[in-house]
Parts: structure tokens; sequence; C-alpha cells
């Protein structure tokens, strides 16, 4: 099974089923109480696209997790620590950087006693539905700007408590409710806003929509806080629940006070005209042509203002003079045409009837003709249609709003036709018409008839499928795409124009482009800024760290020197051992001027003319002690010939030092290093490889970066500021030379490879060193103490501080040998350090409580680390007491005191 393959978790994880665990489609992980994945389910490691169980083996859980989904993720892992079940739901992505967000639950496992032995955390990959909300707020978000401009309401029925619920501004508005209303129970909306005329269908539509599942439509009035009534229009529909019972209604309500206002005038201008008609007031007349004489009714008489007993025969001339001085010349032209040609007359023009008003009128007729050929009379009727013609006009000065609008937005619009083939598949769609904006966003002109495969023969055919599809269903389409064709981002939103069957369809789109560009800029700089920050962070804490450490050895040299000051041979111990330290904190100091003065350009280069060789042999002898105490093999391969180069040798020197000793700091004791030599054209490549603990295939590509650190190895004594190997970068580069990093992988090893350009060189490199951290114990009176520190020279000294209160000290300096000791020394207490060169102190105290005379024998963390969290990680391991190096001396007597007094209390 997967699991075995990682290992079996420690303690009563192995008692999770096996069916449980394997056939959960979760990803289940189990973590120890140092935050570490002792197992996972084989789902887990499909979810998280692992390849192999080296990736996560022992692996800090939280190194899983992004910097900014941290704090949640560690909030919920403390409360599981506690003993609560914990959830969470943060932001993971996969080994693979697959983005994916999770629903957590972590569940604290506890002994037979309650004690926890670990945790269990199952997590849901809720990634569809983490963009699903994300999709529907922005729905939301659209429909609202929709809605508002639209000028609609929206409103939420709740059936079984009877509430109705405003949305929006503009529901409160229509309903004449303040800003802050916007809860009315159902009684209170008909009893308040429905006049009692309409309140019984307003209430049977809301029961037929809830029980009947019929749609909610709504035409009726309502009488506002203030008194005045509205019209409006209310449709709704029903969303139900699995038994099929209405969880709630939703729909919207709009204001339509003034288009029934302008529906009411318009239907009393057509009863009006119905009234004129059915009156008579259909005027007749005949003009006979031979005699010049116009015989009319008296509806002819009114429109052209004459008198009734004239109408009934009266010359042409007495009617032409009520037509309107511009309509004149174009009424006599027609009346000219039709004579001569015998075509149908129809004019329409403007005439001041008895009202004293210009009337619009329709005059139709046609010429009749005696046997002779020639013209006789020409009878015909006059319509007065100035109503009609009054609405033309409003119709046109909405046309013209429309196009005004139409042309002045700044969105590309246009409306085509889709095209389909014989068995009614989509295959193209022609355009019928755009806006002059469309060709500003898309970037080509859409001429009407052509259609979208003759101006893109390659065009993707999903996009016709899209729009086929909003035409066939009806339903509207709002997305951010990219087309290929024009390569830009669109936000794209299309519409069936037209009812059922339409084959017409709107498309209003903008060009993102730029702002999807931005936003993947803002994203990308918001990263890097965290990550940064992040480090910058790890640096403060590490550099405290790493300047406790020398601190430890020194304060306790000088206690040494007060207590023992008489004692040559202690003294001259002391004073070798604080030059040491002080060296280090001085390396330390002066890795931090170096980086301070390459990042302000002001580090100076003392070069000259020198053999390459000549550095190499000076680097190995300045750091062959740090290799021969790990008792390390090295290896150098460097040929006969000169390697002349223009450099600054201190430099250079620092390089190859810094290289080296970081080779002996991360290979296990007994270890191998090599260097070698060689010339490559007109450059010199030196390459140390070793065969240590290695870097992490994601590390290596940040290993240069300022403040960088393995987070894989930062358990471990060896830490480091995280600037040398930036060091080392920056002086490479300014000798004109480059460094690159090589490795398998974690335990595998690390290759650092310099190139140089030799005879005219333009830059240097170096690095800093490392000095082992240090660690401080304690004493009491007459006890047993255990030392378990790998910093030789702070055991030593901290060991001869407590001998000299009256105690007896054995020293330890890896985990292994602290392991053994405690049960062959059977010590009193134990003074552990955390970071250890074979396992960290975590590691070795679980070992240590496994046995008779640990399950019950004080444990003190003695460790650099200090913040309030290290002191609750080291608290829930199980350490009895927290020490931070250098630790005081008073401090530690105190603490043997302690212990003694409770051993002479059992005594007793």
């Amino acid at each position: 099974m997967l699991h075995d393959d990682i290992g079996p978790a420690p303690g009563p994880a192995r008692d999770l089923p096996d069916w449980f665990f394997e056939g959960s489609s979760d990803c289940i992980e189990i973590i120890d109480l140092q935050g570490n994945i002792a197992r996972m389910n084989g789902s887990g490691l499909h979810a998280m696209e692992v390849e192999s169980v080296e990736q996560i083996r022992n692996a800090p859980w939280m190194g899983f997790w992004p910097v900014e989904s941290q704090p949640t993720v560690r909030a919920a892992l403390h409360a599981a620590l506690g003993g609560k079940t914990a959830h969470c739901r943060a932001f993971r992505p996969t080994l693979k950087g697959s983005p994916k967000w999770w629903d957590v639950n972590i569940h604290p496992v506890g002994d037979e006693s309650g004690k926890t032995m670990h945790l269990v955390a199952v997590s849901r990959d809720m990634t569809d539905l983490h963009n699903a909300e994300l999709a529907l707020s922005e729905e939301k978000e659209r429909i609202g700007l929709a809605t508002e401009a639209a000028e609609l309401g929206l409103w939420r029925y709740t059936p079984h408590l009877h509430l109705f619920t405003f949305q929006n501004g503009r529901a409160r508005a229509i309903f004449g409710l303040a800003a802050g209303s916007m809860d009315r129970t159902e009684e209170q909306i008909v009893r308040e806003a429905i006049v009692p005329e309409d309140r019984d269908r307003f209430q049977r539509a809301i029961q037929a929509a809830c029980e009947q599942g019929e749609r909610l439509t709504f035409h009726g009035r309502i009488r506002r806080a203030d008194g005045e009534v509205r019209w409006v229009d209310m449709f709704g529909h029903a969303h139900r629940a699995e038994d099929g019972s209405a969880m709630y209604l939703l729909g919207t309500v709009l204001d339509i006070t003034d288009r029934k206002s302008t529906e009411q005038a318009l239907h009393d201008a057509q009863l009006r005209l119905a009234a004129t008609l059915n009156a008579g007031e259909v005027a007749t007349w005949t003009w006979d042509i031979r005699k010049n004489l116009v015989y009319g009714d008296r509806n002819i008489a009114y429109l052209f203002s004459l008198p009734e007993e004239e109408a009934h025969e009266t010359p042409l001339e007495s009617f032409m003079g009520a037509i309107h001085p511009d309509d004149v010349d174009r009424v006599s032209s027609s009346i000219l045409k039709a004579l001569q040609d015998g075509t149908f007359y129809q004019e329409t023009y403007r005439v001041r009837a008895r009202d004293g008003k210009f009337h619009w009128i329709v005059a139709r007729g046609r010429v009749e003709y005696d046997a002779e050929g020639l013209p006789m009379q020409l009878p015909g009727v006059v319509l007065d249609v100035t109503l009609q013609k009054e609405i033309e006009d409003k119709l046109h000065a909405s046309e013209d709003r429309y196009r005004a609008l139409f042309e002045s937005i700044d969105e590309g619009f246009c409306i085509f036709e889709i095209l389909r083939d014989a068995q009614g598949e989509p295959i193209d769609y022609r355009f019928k018409e755009s806006n002059s904006a469309f060709r500003t966003q898309a970037g080509y002109e859409a001429t009407p008839g052509k259609t979208i495969l003759e101006i893109f023969p390659d065009l993707d055919r999903r996009w016709i499928r899209l729009y086929a599809d909003v035409a066939k269903t009806g339903q509207p389409v709002r997305i951010q795409d990219h087309v290929d064709m024009l390569n830009r981002w669109f936000d794209i939103h299309a519409v069936r124009v037209g009812g059922q069957g339409s084959e017409h369809v709107a498309v209003l789109f903008t060009d993102i482009t730029n702002r999807r560009e931005t936003e993947d800029d803002l994203r990308r700089l918001a990263f890097s800024l965290a990550e940064t920050d992040q480090r910058k962070t790890e640096f403060l804490a590490t550099l405290a760290h790493e300047l406790r450490n020398p601190l430890a050895p020194i304060r306790n040299g000088l206690q040494l020197i007060r207590l023992a000051g008489n004692n040559a041979d202690t003294v001259a111990r002391v004073r070798d051992m604080m030059e040491r330290q002080v060296t280090h904190m001085i390396h330390l100091v002066n890795d931090l001027l170096d980086i301070a003065r390459i990042s302000s350009g002001k580090v100076e280069l003392k070069k000259r003319e020198v053999d390459l060789k000549e550095i190499v042999a000076t680097a190995i002898e300045a750091n062959l002690p740090s290799i021969q105490n790990k008792q390390h093999e090295l290896n150098v391969d460097v040929p006969e010939e000169a390697f002349p180069l223009e450099a600054d040798a201190t430099r250079i020197a620092q390089v190859l030092g810094n290289l080296l000793n970081n080779a002996a700091k991360y290979t296990p004791d007994g270890g191998q290093i090599d260097l070698s030599m060689r010339r490559e054209g007109n450059d010199a490549i030196l390459r140390v490889t070793d065969s240590g603990i290695g870097i992490p295939v994601e590390a290596q590509g940040s290993i240069f970066d300022m403040f960088a650190q393995v987070k894989d190895n930062m358990g471990f004594s060896h830490g480091g500021l995280g600037i040398g190997l930036s060091l080392v970068q920056s002086l490479v580069q300014l000798h004109g030379g480059d460094v690159s990093v090589s490795s398998p992988g974690s335990g595998q090893g690390s290759s650092f490879t310099v190139r140089l350009p030799l005879l005219d060189s333009r830059r240097d490199s170096a690095l800093d060193a490392r000095s082992p951290t240090g660690k401080a114990k304690a004493d009491g009176a007459g006890l047993r103490v255990l030392l378990i520190d790998d910093n030789v020279d702070a055991a030593q000294t901290l060991a001869e501080l407590i001998q000299i209160g009256g105690h007896e000290v054995s020293l330890a300096h890896t985990g292994r040998q602290g392991i053994d000791a405690v049960e062959g020394f059977k010590p009193d207490i134990v003074f552990l350090d955390i970071g250890l060169p074979d396992m960290d102190g975590y590691a070795v105290l679980r070992k240590i409580r496994q046995g008779p005379i640990g399950r019950t024998v004080p444990v003190a963390a003695l460790t650099g680390w200090g913040a309030d969290g290290d002191r609750r990680k080291t608290a829930d391991a199980g350490f009895d007491h927290h020490l931070v190096k250098p630790a005081p001396l008073p401090l530690i007597e105190s603490l043997l005191a302690e212990v003694a007094q409770t051993l002479r209390a059992r005594k007793s």
C-alpha cells in the first residue's frame, strides 16, 4: 500500500483502520507532535501530485502551506495540539504547483490516558467550490450593476417565515421604504403597500408560485409611505428543496408608472382617432378639373378653415391657401404628376385648420378620365393623422437617442445571425450591425453581411458553438476568455435578440488584455514582496540565533575565569576558546558588512595578477582544520599548469574558503569533499563537491538569494544566516565570473561550480563561513548531570562550571550518544540541545522518554531560539524547561538546586 512506502506512523497512528485510511477519497495525513508528516494515504498522494514519497517523508506539514495560508493553518494546528478538533479553509498548491483550496479538519488522537499522541488531518479538495463561489460573487456583482442600470429592484420572499427582504436600494425606493429598512412580513406588504383592489391578486400570485410552481407575475398598484400610488410589475420564481417545497422566491420589481402614463396617453389618442373616424371626420372631396372647383364635406371645411357652406363648391386655390407654405410646391407637383401620368395620388402635408393649428393630413385620390382620355375629375379622401405623426416623431426621437447611446459607449457591440447547416448544426454567423467602438475593441471591422469565417477562416469553432447555444436556449452568457486569433483577452456578454426561435445574438464586449496583464503583474509583485518579507524575518531570527551561540561559551568562560582564576591551565584553555568564538562573531559581522558594501556598490577590489593555484592552496590551508575536525576525506585535483588571472586574491580565497567550509559543515562526520580545478577555453573552472545533506530540488533555484535558507536543514545546528552564498555569487560576478549549484536532492550531496575568466577577469566572489552553534548547560548540588550538545566548547565550559558546583557531569555530542548515556549514566537532569548533527532534540527526547530512566528524568531544552512559539513547541514536545543560549549561570544553578530539592524530598 502507498502508506507503507512512507513508513508506519509513530505510536498509535497505525491503529487507524486501513479500510478507512486508504478507502477515503480525501487527503488524510497523520502528523506527529513535531508537526511532521508521518503518513499520507493514497488519495492524498494523488491529490498533492506526489511523485516520490521521499518528497514528504517526515517533512514539516506547515512547509507545504504557502506563506499567506500559514497563519490560518497554524492556528488550527495549535488548537488541535491543545486537544481540540480544529477546522480551517486555506490555499495549498500541490507539489507540482497546481493551485488548490482545501477544507481541513484536524483531529487530536490520544492514548488510553487521553494524552495526545498525534494528529489526523483530513483535507477535502474544494477548489471547484471555491472557484464557483468566486464566480457567484462576480455574477452577483454583475447582476447588481445590471439591475441598477435597468432600475430593477430585487426582492426575496421566504414562505415559511412569510418574510419579504429587499435586496437593493432600488427595491426599497420603489416601495418608499427608508434606507435602513430591509425586511417586511407578507402581512405588512399586503396591508401597507398593495392597494386594496389588487391585494387578492397579489396573494394568489404568491400562493401559486410557492405551491404550484408557477412563475410569479403581478401587475398592479402600490401605495408608498408618502401616500403616492405607483404602478409596478413584479416577477419571480421559486427555488425549491429536494422534497419540492419552496425554500424562497427570488424576483424583481419595476416601477412602470411613467410607462403606464405613456400607454394611457397613447390609448386615449387612439380613442380620439376612433371617435373622429366614427363621427365622420374622414374628409371627402372631389376636384372637378375642367371647372377647377372642389366639392367637399363639413370635415374638409374644418380642416382647410373654410365656412361649411363654401366647402361644397370652392375653387382649388381656396384649398391651396390653407396648406403650409413649406408644403405647397410639393403638393402642387404631386397633383400635376398624377394628372400627367395617371398614377395614384397620395401626399402627406400640413394644413391650418379652423382651430388655428396646423394639422398633418394624408390626402389620397385617383384621376378619372372621359371617353377621349382627358382628365375629368380627381375624387379622394383626407385623413387627419396629427396624433399618429406626433407619436411617430416621438418614436424617431427615441430611436435617435438609442442610436446616440449605441455609438457613444466605449464597449464594442454587434448583432449577428447564426448560420446553420441542413442538420441544424451551427457553421458560421453573419454580422448585421455594429457600433463604432467595435473596431477599437476587437481590432477588425464587422462589415454587415460578412461572416466571421470570411474574416477569420481559422477561427476556433467553439466561439460559433457558444453563440449558437445562446440563440438556441435564450440563456445569456457572461465570460472572460482569450481569443487566440487576436491574442487578446475580452470580457464578453452575449444575449439572444428576439423570442424563441430567433437566430440573432447581440454581443457586448470589452478588451481587458491590459487589465489582465496588470492583475498578473500585481499578483507576481505581491508574491515577491511576501517572499522577501518572509526571508527577512527568517534572517533576523537566524541572526539572533547565530549571535547567541558564540556568546554562550564566552559567558561561561568568563564565569570559569572568575571561579578558577588561579588555575593557569583553565585560564589558557578558556582564552583559546573565547578567541575562537570571538573570531566566529567577527566573521558574522564581516559577512554583514560585505553584503552592505556590495548592495551599496562600495566594495573595493584590490586586483593584481595572481596564479589561481596559490589562492586555492591558501583557502585549503585556512579551512583544513574544520575539515579535519569532522574527519572528512579531502581530495584535491589541481593541474600543474599555471592559472593566471587578475583578481583580488583575498576575495577569491574567501569565495573558495566559504564553499569548503560549507561542504565541511553540511557533511556528516567522515564524509568526502572533492576540490577540482581545470581550464575550459579561457575560463578557470573550480568545483567543490561533497557527500553531505544535499539541497532539495525546489530550493536550488533560490539558494543564492539573499537570506535564503534550506528549510529541511533548519532543525540542525548549522542553519547559518542565509547570506553566505549570496556573497559568493556577488563576489564572483564582480570578478566577471559566475557560480552555479547542482544536487540530486536531500541527502545526496552537493556540487558548487565557480567559473572565473583567466588573464582579464572582471569580478570576484566570496562567502563567509559559519561556526558551529553554541549550547549551554546547568548545575545543581551533588547531582548527576548529562549535557547533550554538539558545540564542544560550549559543552566543556558549561560542564566545568557545573563541576565547580560539586556535580558530576557526563558529555555527549550527538543525539545517539545522548540516548545511550541516559540509561548508562542515569542522570538526575538532562540538558539537551535542539540542533544536533545526526537528529534533532525533539527526536532525541522521544527516544529518551521510552526508557525507564528517561520517563521521569527532567529534561531542559537548550537552544538559541527563544520566541514564544519556540517555547510552546518545546513544552508541547515534553521538555520540562526551556533555556535560551547563552543560559545565565545563576539560572542554571537555580534549576539544579530545584532538582536537588525535589530529589531530597522524594528520599525523605
